[in-house]
């Protein structure tokens, strides 16, 4: 078994790894949603918080086009 102090420097380095796979599919999603998707599938990862956002997009757009088409009145 692995000591304590190499133990929780392996658990470091993965957790670091994690946050920077995150970190580089969010810019991805930002950056070419088709590829990001393409990437998803490939990968079977599963994008929880994603569908989440795109819901609160799709109800907050609306609502600022329509004050945008109120101000201009």
């Amino acid at each position: 078994m692995l000591d304590k102090k190499k133990k929780d420097k392996l658990i470091a380095q993965f957790k670091k790894k994690v946050n920077l796979r995150k970190k580089l599919l969010r810019y991805l999603e930002k950056e070419n949603l088709a590829s990001f998707e393409k990437l998803v599938a490939k990968l079977k990862i599963k994008i929880s918080r994603r569908k989440d956002l795109l819901e609160l997009e799709e109800e907050i757009l609306p609502a600022a086009e329509e004050a945008e088409e109120e101000d201009k009145k």
